[in-house]
């Protein structure tokens, strides 16, 4: 990070960094917020297109169950979530409960 600031302000000595409470503040809010509207956009597709969801799921080394689900359709594959299944039994009664929910 310091030498790409480094390189923008041999470019531009007048550019100012922003500071750790900009980054994590406004800037961080609009980019979620950009980021949020972008995939409703990419949602409005799912039901033209259909669509299929996909999971992976790992173990972490603190031996936490992490599952990962992602979407699949046409234009591109999107993360919608990441849930710790730690202390879910993993039946196929509560797993296709928790597929349904997401």
């Amino acid at each position: 990070f310091q030498a790409m600031a480094d390189a923008i302000a041999s470019i531009s000595p007048r550019f100012k960094m922003p500071s750790y409470h900009q980054v994590r503040g406004k800037f961080l809010q609009a980019t979620v917020k950009k980021v949020s509207d972008h995939c409703d956009q990419l949602k409005l597709c799912w039901k033209e297109t259909s669509c299929s969801i996909m999971s992976d799921g790992w173990t972490d080394t603190k031996s936490r169950t992490l599952v990962n689900f992602l979407v699949y359709y046409p234009k591109c594959t999107m993360f919608l979530k990441s849930l710790d299944l730690s202390d879910v039994p993993k039946t196929v009664e509560i797993l296709f409960n928790v597929f349904d929910n997401v």
